[in-house]
């Protein structure tokens, strides 16, 4: 397994490093922790924010690691490493992996992954991977994985930005939706509804998007089930909601399939029936109650359309007779 050099320009005397640093800098990332072991079974480790995936089949990643790092000697010796995606009560284990000291892993709990590679069980997510790679780049080197086993938590990512560490934590994430109009569907697929996880600790809800989504309709909804394999017919709205606790307005609609489905992400969007639903899972008390009240409507072959008013709502029984009303059809008829 040789090493193998990128090609191409050059630097360029007039490209000032703190500066380039800096401005690639501007770039958020999340933070890993890439721990691996030698050959004696010592354990090594150092974080980084240089990581993304490459390949789906096979699954790859890679990791840009300093050239001169001990870990990376490491690494070469065992030919195995895990990426541990780092949560945000790993701030400070994230410091203390960035730095040269001898001793990181006093006092830190590890379990071993498949490789034998070190693994923190408290992270976002964990990769573990076999060597498949490595590419000299600069001072750095590529290193390439092929991954062999991997698992998630519920934990929030640690972000970085900068120069310094962030926390995407659930009040940042309110803020994104904060005063907007959020457009949310319920996909009927012969009984089963399709969720998705989304908010803190990977809930399950509705497949939603916020309305000011790059100018298009119900803010790129459509295009998001059909990305996720789930193309929908979106029809009649079926709930009006004020969401206090992450201040939108969520407008909900349901929907049918247009197409028969093919999701690429099982383990994150599923179709579930009114006995397997989660409802302990559930993404908040609105979520489950709008579905708890769309399976008994449907079971009854009524439907309603709800539109709270501070102190409850009120449920307007709707007609379901769909018939499409274009541009053209309200100016003929309306003159």
């Amino acid at each position: 397994m040789g090493d193998r050099a990128l090609t191409g320009a050059t630097g360029h005397a007039s490209v000032d490093p703190a500066f380039f640093r800096r401005v690639v800098g501007s770039f958020a990332t999340g933070v890993t922790i890439v721990t691996t072991l030698d050959s004696q079974g010592c354990l090594h480790g150092l974080t980084a924010n240089s990581f993304t995936s490459v390949s789906l089949a096979p699954p790859l990643v890679l990791v840009c690691v300093e050239r001169r790092s001990r870990s990376l000697a490491a690494l070469r010796q065992s030919e195995v490493f895990a990426v541990n995606i780092a949560s945000e009560a790993q701030r400070e284990l994230s410091i203390r992996f960035a730095t040269n000291a001898a001793d990181k892993f006093d006092s830190v709990q590890t379990q071993r992954a498949a490789t034998g590679a070190p693994i923190f069980a408290d992270s976002v997510a964990w990769l573990d991977c076999r060597l498949s790679d490595i590419v000299a780049a600069g001072d750095h080197d590529v290193v390439i994985g092929k991954v062999v086993d991997m698992a998630e938590g519920s934990a929030l990512p640690l972000g970085y930005f900068r120069g310094g560490f962030f926390n995407v934590s659930d009040e940042q994430s309110a803020s994104q939706t904060r005063g907007q109009t959020v457009f949310s569907v319920i996909v009927d697929h012969g009984g089963r509804v399709l969720l998705c996880r989304a908010g803190e600790g990977g809930k399950w809800s509705f497949p939603e998007a916020p309305g000011d989504a790059g100018g298009l309709p119900l803010g790129g909804l459509r295009e998001r089930l059909a990305e996720a394999g789930a193309p929908t017919t979106i029809s009649f709205l079926y709930s009006v909601d004020e969401i206090r606790h992450r201040e939108c307005t969520l407008l909900l609609y349901r929907g049918e399939l247009s197409a028969k489905p093919d999701l690429a992400d099982r383990e994150n969007w599923r179709f579930f029936d009114a006995g397997a639903t989660p409802w302990e899972d559930l993404l908040d008390y609105q979520t489950r109650m709008t579905l708890k009240r769309y399976f008994q409507e449907r079971s009854q072959g009524r439907f309603g359309l709800f539109a709270e008013t501070g102190e409850g709502g009120h449920i307007a029984p709707i007609v379901d007779n769909l018939r499409s009303y274009s541009k053209e059809d309200a100016e003929r008829q309306l003159g």
